[in-house]
């Protein structure tokens, strides 16, 4: 049953939460006594009525105990639970409790351009596959069984899109095996080239993930490996929830397109002047 808390109890732990405390939780045992009376059952019914109730009653008392947990913003202190709202923020200071449509989803599915290949991602798998095992001591969901997927997919996938590349003199039909593990193959899919990708579409404010030396820079902390995480993430999202088909339409025409106006795994490369 709930009850409503005394006014002095009210304004005791208003004080409490307005200074430093000096322990973590506060518990508050409340006594209930009642009278109830005795009674035995009609045989007949099987029911009591007023004809057999006792007139003597008993003493039953009931204790409960209620736990009021202070919650610690701020600076860290030995034995204060910390206040989720105060640890559940990216390097780039943006909120988990707080996203939405206008803040959060809607700017990376158009800086993705997820709509112009019909791939709806719902908002939970989206923010699950920004979202590295790093953050928040790993109670949030996030993205390391998509990567695993979505690495060797995309790996496989510049694979053949590396002997398949014809050459002007080159004939249509002869495919290029030598070209597998030389420079330019191994480039599409580094750690480095993919994490420029997401600087350069500015998606890297919409990673969560947690600096383990807030002191140092974002590449001390891995940023490299952690932005990388991302893009195979998202791949192999897409290939689970929408198909092979549509996985690697999606590679063609944000990852491997030469002739996009936005900046491309291969536009990346190429600009960086990387040998053949």
């Amino acid at each position: 049953m709930n009850r409503r808390l005394p006014s002095n109890l009210n304004s005791l732990l208003l004080r409490c939460s307005n200074a430093s405390p000096n322990i973590p939780s506060i518990s508050l045992i409340f006594h209930h006594q009642y009278h109830l009376p005795s009674f035995k059952y009609n045989q007949n019914s099987g029911f009591p009525n007023n004809n057999n109730i006792i007139s003597n009653t008993q003493l039953c008392t009931i204790i409960s105990t209620r736990s009021l947990t202070y919650l610690h913003a701020g600076k860290r202190i030995n034995g204060l639970k910390r206040d989720p709202s105060s640890f559940l923020i990216n390097p780039h200071n943006l909120v988990y409790t707080d996203l939405n449509d206008d803040n959060y989803y809607n700017k990376i599915k158009e800086s993705l351009n997820l709509e112009a290949y019909n791939i709806g991602l719902t908002n939970d798998l989206l923010l699950q596959i920004f979202t590295h095992k790093s953050f928040a001591h790993g109670q949030k969901a996030y993205n390391e069984k998509f990567q695993l997927l979505g690495t060797h997919f995309l790996k496989y996938y510049t694979s053949v899109y590396t002997v398949t590349q014809v050459s002007n003199d080159q004939d249509q039909n002869q495919l290029k095996f030598n070209r597998l593990g030389s420079l330019r193959s191994k480039l599409l899919i580094d750690k480095t080239v993919l994490s420029k990708f997401i600087e350069l579409r500015k998606l890297n404010e919409f990673i969560f993930w947690k600096l383990r030396n807030p002191l140092k820079d974002l590449s001390y902390n891995g940023s490299d490996k952690v932005y990388s995480s991302v893009i195979t993430a998202l791949v192999g999202g897409i290939l689970l929830t929408k198909g092979d088909k549509k996985a690697i339409e999606f590679i063609n025409g944000e990852f491997l397109n030469d002739n996009s106006n936005e900046s491309t795994l291969i536009s990346i490369v190429n600009d960086k002047n990387y040998k053949k």
